[in-house]
């Protein structure tokens, strides 16, 4: 999805209909849960919901935000310690159930972690027809996307010095390709 910080918040708005709290307040309170307590709520709520394998659709999109001041990363760029945005990554699942956006999952973690890490993380006992991810997806995490789901939607392409070799690369590219005007 590739949103800022304010169209992140703004969507959520949209999609669930209610007034989202910041992005800064929810990582404080969620920080506070214990993560095994966080899962099992998010397990019972699906199971509660009968939702089962009627969701038609799970977008994935992960990013960064920034709160507070600056931080300093531990390896010199020239002369000096860079400092950066004191930021954290979150990794989010909207899925889409009948007629309604659906929170489906949400991973959030210190600045610079591996966002397909946090993916795999929650992507749990999710299962869907369609995911719509972006293309910072590895081997692994596409392998878990068809275990999940009937259709993968994730931009493959090759490059300028590297093709797609991966068989299961090869398999979304060519699913991409055929979905992408829709």
């Amino acid at each position: 999805m590739n949103l800022s910080y304010r169209d992140t918040v703004y969507f959520i708005q949209n999609a669930i209909k209610i007034d989202a709290p910041s992005l800064s307040d929810l990582h404080y309170r969620f920080s506070k849960l214990d993560e095994k307590l966080l899962k099992k709520l998010f397990e019972k709520l699906l199971e509660e919901l009968n939702i089962g394998e009627k969701i038609e659709l799970i977008a994935v999109d992960g990013t960064g935000f920034g709160y507070g001041g600056k931080r300093e990363l531990n390896w010199m760029r020239g002369a000096q310690i860079r400092k950066v945005s004191s930021h954290v990554k979150v990794e989010l699942l909207v899925g889409k159930v009948r007629d309604s956006s659906i929170i489906f999952g949400v991973n959030i973690a210190k600045a610079y972690r591996d966002e397909r890490k946090l993916l795999m993380e929650i992507l749990g006992k999710v299962k869907a027809k369609k995911i719509l991810a972006d293309a910072l997806i590895s081997k692994d995490v596409f392998e878990r996307f068809y275990e999940i789901s009937e259709e993968v939607i994730v931009p493959v392409r090759d490059t300028l010095h590297t093709k797609v070799r991966s068989d299961i690369r090869k398999r979304a590219k060519k699913e991409y390709e055929a979905k992408r005007g829709v």
